[in-house]
């Protein structure tokens, strides 16, 4: 079993309580749903846009019918449809001999400002937000800052606005060298990224994937003040790069537009 911290506290659910929660045994990467209003993806053809939205609609029976169906066991418990526990929960789900439940304390994630992703803002403080808040700041003259943290499904990446970062180079090689660990060291980190990526920039083989799970793009309608600065920057000798997880993330720095 694994859990996400803070939402349900290992085992010690009350079966009753467990089946009154969103649950479901097959989770889709959170990607595909957040663009679903686009035809789950930016695709080539309307066929293919249709392929998406027919896929999304499977996706929905197929929760509709496993949600009525749920079982007294399994063998996997997944607690938390955020992040991780999406991941975590599809990679169990490929196995066809085994029964997985994922648990979700939240609601659902079929509403505007989690689909259409730049009204993520709209969800701090409602319903999809667990409303923690930190300790009293003395540096902020005894504030408490409030900590968004998603409760719905998707968690955080349906109320956070996503950015794809990989880490720099040199502290996966710095973890490597700490833990004696040699598949810690950045080599090894850039084909796990590459293998899950789909990157939708200019090519880069040596460092970018394509045709992974996660879709990935830079900014497709930037504010025109963002590529001013960066070729201003680029004016004065500044160096200057097409993405933050190419090979920025093997060099000393530098403006880009951003995910």
């Amino acid at each position: 079993m694994t859990c996400d911290p803070g939402q349900h506290g290992g085992l010690s659910i009350p079966r009753d309580r467990m089946f009154e929660m969103e649950a479901s045994v097959f989770c889709v990467v959170h990607w595909m749903m957040r663009n679903r209003e686009e035809g789950a993806v930016t695709l080539s053809s309307n066929n293919e846009k249709q392929s998406g939205t027919d896929f999304v609609q499977r996706f929905r029976i197929n929760q509709q019918r496993l949600k009525s169906n749920l079982k007294a066991q399994y063998d996997f418990i997944v607690c938390g449809s955020g992040s991780s526990g999406s991941v975590v929960a599809r990679r169990l789900a490929e196995n066809p001999e085994v029964s997985v439940l994922l648990l979700e304390a939240g609601g659902s994630d079929e509403v505007p400002s989690v689909t259409e992703a730049a009204r993520w803002v709209e969800n701090l403080g409602t319903e999809r937000d667990w409303r923690f808040v930190g300790e009293p700041n003395p540096h902020l003259k005894g504030r408490s800052m409030p900590l968004g943290m998603g409760k719905v499904l998707g968690g955080g990446s349906s109320v956070n606005g996503m950015g794809w970062a990989r880490g720099h180079k040199n502290d996966w090689d710095f973890f490597a060298s700490e833990s004696g660990d040699t598949e810690w060291h950045y080599e090894s980190v850039l084909k796990i990224y590459r293998r899950i990526e789909d990157w939708q920039g200019a090519p880069d083989p040596t460092r970018r994937g394509t045709g992974g799970l996660m879709f990935v793009q830079s900014a497709a309608d930037p504010n025109p003040i963002a590529p001013a600065m960066v070729e201003g920057a680029r004016s004065i000798g500044m160096p200057t790069f097409d993405s933050n997880n190419g090979r920025l993330m093997e060099d000393g720095g530098g403006p880009l537009l951003s995910m």
